[in-house]
Formats: C-alpha cells, sequence, structure tokens
C-alpha cells in the first residue's frame, strides 16, 4: 500500500469528513496501525458531530504520541480537496495495492514451501486474491441503457411478494420484530421456527417450508434446550454462543460463513443488541451490520432479526432510526388489554393472564396485518379470540335475516339498539368486517350513492 495514498485519503477526511458517507471505508483499508487508528477516530468524530472538518488539535490529542500533532499536520499540508469522484478512485487504489501485497505474499509464501518441501503450491488462496484483483481491475463505467428497464419489462417479470409467515414474515426480506425483553420474542421465534421448519400454520396463517437456522446470541444453552424440548422442533438447526465454535459476530470478518448457510432458509437472530459489537445509536454502524445481512438477502434468504424496545419508551425499538430505515419489514410485540386490545407496557416473561399485539409496526414495504395471541405454559403462544367476534357475527346473521342488501344506516341502528353499540364503533366493525370477508359493501346509485352491505 502506497503511503501517499493513505494519507491523501487520511488528510481529506479531516478537511471533508462527510466522504465517508459515498464509500465503505474501513480500518481494512489501511496496514499501517497509527493509520487504521487515526481513521478510526475520525469515523468517531463523524459519527459523534458531523462536523465540517476534523480539528487537528482534538485528533492529535486523541491519537497521542509526542509527535501526534506533527503527524496529522503533515496529513493535510499542501493537500487539495478532492472531488467525491477522485477520493472513491483513491479507495479503490488503496484497496487495489493491499490485494496486491497479499497475492505477492501469499504467493512467496507457497513458493517456499514447495521448494522446502515438494508439495505442490496450495492455489485456492491465491486464486482468491487473483479474483478480487481481477473484480478491482474491471472497467468501471457501465452503458446505462443496459441497466435501466421500462415498466413494461418490469411488469411482465414473473415474480410476487411470497410470505415465509403469511402476511407477518415476508420472504427474502430483513424483518425485525421489537417488544420489550422478557415478553416471549425467543418463545415466539422458536414457534415459528418449528412451523416454518414443517410447513405448518401458526395461528391459523400458513407457512412456506423453508430450512431453518437460528442464531443464538442471547439466551443460556440449558434454557435453550429446555424449550426446545417443550416445543420438539427436530428440524430446525441451531447455532449457540456455548458451542464450540460459536457463531461469529455479524460485524467481524467471519460474518462470511453466513453466506455458507442453506439459501432460501430463514435464519433467525436472537438479538440485534448479542450479535454485534458496534453501537446501536450509530447510524454508520447499523448501517454496516443492515448491509451485510442485505448481502445474506440477495442470495434468496429470509433474515428475522429480534430487537429490544427502549427503556424509556417500550412502545418504540432502542437505537439508530437506520435500524428500521435500512430494514424491509418490522414487527412489533407487545400487551394489550384483553378486553379491548390497548396497548400496555410489559417487561416481565409471557404471561398466562395477558394479551399480546403481533403486527406490523411504524415501518413496512408490505401489507399491513397483525393478529393477538395468548399465552400458555403448555402450548406456548395461541391465537387470541377477537373481542370484535360476537358482535361481528350478530351483524353478519343480521344481514342474513333480510331479503335484500342492508344499508349502512340500519346496521349501526340494530347495533345500537340489540347490541349496544355506539355509531362509531359500529363503523368500525363495518369496515373490519370487510377487511376480513365476513361481508362485502357497495354503493345504491339509485338512493343518493348509499352504502349497501351483503354477507359473505
Amino acid at each position: 500500500m502506497s503511503p501517499d495514498i493513505a494519507k491523501i485519503i487520511l488528510g481529506t477526511l479531516i478537511m471533508l469528513p462527510n466522504f465517508l458517507e459515498i464509500v465503505d471505508l474501513s480500518e481494512a483499508d489501511f496496514l499501517d496501525e497509527r493509520k487504521k487508528k487515526t481513521f478510526r477516530i475520525i469515523a468517531n468524530f463523524w459519527e459523534e458531530k458531523r462536523p465540517k472538518e476534523i480539528d487537528p488539535f482534538l485528533l492529535a490529542e486523541r491519537l497521542g504520541g509526542d509527535d501526534a500533532l506533527t503527524f496529522v499536520s503533515e496529513l493535510t499540508t499542501g493537500l487539495q480537496h478532492d472531488s467525491p469522484e477522485m477520493f472513491i478512485g483513491r479507495v479503490a487504489a488503496i484497496r487495489e495495492s493491499i490485494t496486491v501485497r497479499c497475492l505477492a505474499g501469499c504467493l512467496q509464501k507457497e513458493l517456499a514451501v514447495e521448494l522446502k518441501t515438494g508439495a505442490l503450491m496450495d492455489l485456492t488462496e491465491i486464486l482468491q486474491y487473483v479474483d478480487e484483483l481481477r473484480r478491482l481491475r474491471q472497467p468501471k463505467g457501465i452503458d446505462i441503457n443496459t441497466i435501466l428497464k421500462s415498466g413494461q419489462e418490469l411488469g411482465a417479470i414473473d415474480l410476487n411478494v411470497e410470505w415465509v409467515l403469511d402476511k407477518l414474515i415476508p420472504e427474502r426480506a430483513i424483518t425485525v420484530l421489537y417488544g420489550p425483553g422478557g415478553i416471549g420474542k425467543t418463545w415466539l421465534g422458536l414457534m415459528i421456527a418449528k412451523a416454518a421448519s414443517e410447513g405448518a400454520d401458526i395461528f391459523s396463517l400458513p407457512t412456506k417450508k423453508r430450512p431453518v437456522v437460528y442464531l443464538d446470541f442471547e439466551n443460556p444453552l440449558p434454557v435453550l434446550i429446555e424449550r426446545i424440548r417443550q416445543i420438539n422442533m427436530p428440524e430446525v438447526l441451531f447455532w449457540h454462543l456455548g458451542f464450540e465454535i460459536p457463531p461469529p459476530r455479524i460485524d467481524v470478518d467471519d460474518w462470511k460463513f453466513y453466506k455458507s448457510l442453506p439459501r432460501e432458509s430463514l435464519i433467525i437472530i436472537d438479538s440485534l443488541r448479542s450479535s454485534q459489537t458496534g453501537d446501536e445509536n450509530s447510524s454508520r454502524d447499523m448501517a454496516i451490520i443492515l448491509g451485510r445481512l442485505k448481502e445474506l438477502r440477495e442470495q434468496g434468504r429470509t433474515i428475522l432479526l429480534y430487537h429490544h424496545t427502549s427503556k424509556v419508551d417500550e412502545r418504540t425499538f432502542r437505537g439508530s432510526m437506520a435500524i428500521t430505515d435500512l430494514a424491509d419489514h418490522v414487527l412489533a410485540m407487545h400487551r394489550v388489554k384483553p378486553t379491548t386490545f390497548e396497548e400496555l407496557g410489559d417487561d416481565i416473561e409471557p404471561d398466562p393472564d395477558a394479551m399480546y399485539y403481533l403486527g406490523a409496526g411504524k415501518k413496512t414495504r408490505y401489507e399491513r396485518h397483525h393478529v393477538f395471541l395468548q399465552f400458555s405454559a403448555q402450548a406456548g403462544f395461541v391465537l387470541a379470540k377477537d373481542p370484535d367476534l360476537d358482535a361481528m357475527t350478530a351483524l353478519a346473521e343480521f344481514m342474513r335475516s333480510k331479503a335484500q342488501a342492508v344499508s349502512q344506516i340500519e346496521l349501526t341502528t340494530f347495533a345500537k339498539t340489540e347490541l349496544g353499540i355506539a355509531r362509531k364503533k359500529a363503523l368500525r366493525l363495518l369496515a373490519k368486517g370487510e377487511r376480513v370477508n365476513r361481508w362485502t359493501s357497495f354503493k345504491d346509485r339509485t338512493h343518493d350513492n348509499r352504502t349497501l352491505y351483503e354477507a359473505n
């Protein structure tokens, strides 16, 4: 690696730290330990305060050493401002230089072994460096006409939204499931894992049979084993922190082992906090984590990532907005009042007397859906009875008792006089009943466009 290029890159970042946003630069792009540390401090400054430029005196103070200020000063002395394109080019050059060095070192090592022992060189690592060098040296220009596709072309592609768990966990997507600690996310995830591994229904919703890999960074192994025995899930594959070889954290180089997991598998990660060593409040750290999960997604895998809520507000997930901004779908889990499904706080083990909401959170790219659950020590989470069910059944029976379609006014009057339900709630029930296909509404064009209903 050319020291001049490394110094130019660091000097540019001191003057224009916002360039950290235009290229995925890391400590691995610097071989010298002092330059690694300098880069790390610059990145921390950027993450903390988003300054227009880095104060060289503060940088030298954090860097430490008698000649720190001189070193920092040398990085910017006589340096001209790079354009974004020039900066990206320098990063590419430094990576190519590192790869050439690694290739040369690997060749030298393997040649020495062959000369000493007579054994043929192992070309595996050498070829990996050659492939990386070929990739780095590929022309960067593109023909835009080969990239763009018309709406007509895209509409003709036979590709639709599919679900691993119908209406709750989309296939080939990153779903973040957040809820208070101890609410039962692990129980729920294990039940989903069992259902998906068998292609069985759960909560009256179908699953698509998939290989399931459960990455557990959170629970003591005896607790996990006890729950596996209770749920009986022989087809699910587990990788636990207590194994002889533990699962790698997502923010270390060994995360690439996950690319060897079965394609089209459902990967459940328990939890975001424990599966990486970064700062949950850092958008940069979380962007790296979600970026790596997106690589797994693009290979055909489905990701379910557990996350905790804030201690201050148990209805809000903890950490950087990048977590949900970069996820595809967000599921929330929280306690609700059994009679009205109004939200309640919760930070205890699953409660057999409580009722739980599981459904779309504040962000989703998909159809919004939810279910209400109760917890049983014997069966785990089970579908709870909808408190609106009796009222909707009565409304449907009233519709069927009439020889023709029933008007909205007739229905709201019936709801008030016979069921004791106010008009506002009755209208909500009519909308809900149509969503769940209990009845169908249409406009009567002959009578002032009034709304009529017929039971299905």
